[in-house]
C-alpha cells in the first residue's frame, strides 16, 4: 500500500496528552469523492484495528493525492 519513506500524519504533545493530526492532503482541493474517502477510510480501519492511526494512515494513503483518489474510486467502483 503506501510507502515508508513519507509521513501523512503527525503527532504534537499537548498537555492534555497527545494530538494526532493529518499535515498532508490525501485529496485534492478540487475532489468530488469526499463520502468516497470517508466510506474507504471507515472499511480500512476495521479490517486494520491492529494499526495506530497514524500507521493506517500511512499505509493506506500516499503524499500524491492524484494517487489517493485513483486508488479511492477504483476500490469503491470494486465494490459493487
Amino acid at each position: 500500500m503506501g510507502s515508508a519513506t513519507h509521513s501523512v500524519g503527525k503527532k504534537v504533545k499537548n498537555r492534555e496528552g497527545t494530538c494526532f493530526f493529518n499535515s498532508t492532503p490525501v485529496q485534492s482541493q478540487g475532489s468530488n469523492l469526499c463520502g468516497e474517502f470517508v466510506v474507504f477510510f471507515c472499511i480500512m480501519r476495521l479490517f486494520n484495528w491492529d494499526l495506530s492511526l497514524e500507521d493506517l494512515l500511512n499505509d493506506i494513503f500516499t503524499a500524491d493525492s492524484r494517487k489517493n483518489e485513483v486508488k479511492v474510486k477504483n476500490f469503491i467502483q470494486n465494490l459493487e
